[in-house]
């Protein structure tokens, strides 16, 4: 079994060559096609940009898996599990998972960051480090954070 972790880095669309650089990558990815024909094995290929892999990769794959972005009741599920025993007694976990739409990785994200203020701060995580947090994977994501009441 082989995973590429990230594989749209490794599995990306071929282009125009404008350089060499263009050559080379493009020579990578017809080399990695030859390479995934002959292997006997299991290999799986994870990514969050399937759109940027190169369609002459998908051909070959005897499954595509798509995970859509969990629903609330997932989401309230995954607040309360990462977050354990150290979530605020009055944390509106079923708030946070209706209002904003976020993956499990994300909400891992957020709760690291707001676990990170509240112990630079020698305080518990609060509902306003958990919004912090949450405003702060917005950004990372392109996405409009609107801070709605929880």
């Amino acid at each position: 079994v082989v995973l590429f972790d990230e594989a749209d880095a490794m599995f990306a669309k071929r282009g125009e060559v404008k350089g060499s650089n263009d050559r080379h990558a493009n020579m990578q990815s017809g080399y990695l096609l030859q390479r995934l024909e002959g292997f006997n094995g299991f290999a799986v290929l994870t990514t969050n940009l399937r759109a940027n892999i190169d369609s002459a990769f998908t051909r070959r794959f005897d499954e595509v898996v798509h995970f859509e972005t969990p629903g609330p009741d997932v989401r309230a599920l995954l607040w309360r599990s990462i977050l354990g025993d150290s979530a605020p007694k009055d944390l509106p976990v079923d708030a946070l998972a209706q209002v904003y739409d976020l993956a499990g990785g994300s909400i891992r994200a957020c709760i690291e960051s707001a676990a990170f203020a509240a112990a630079s701060a020698g305080r518990p995580v609060t509902v306003g480090d958990l919004l912090m947090g949450i405003e702060t994977e917005y950004d990372k994501l392109g996405r409009l954070f609107k801070r709605v009441p929880v």
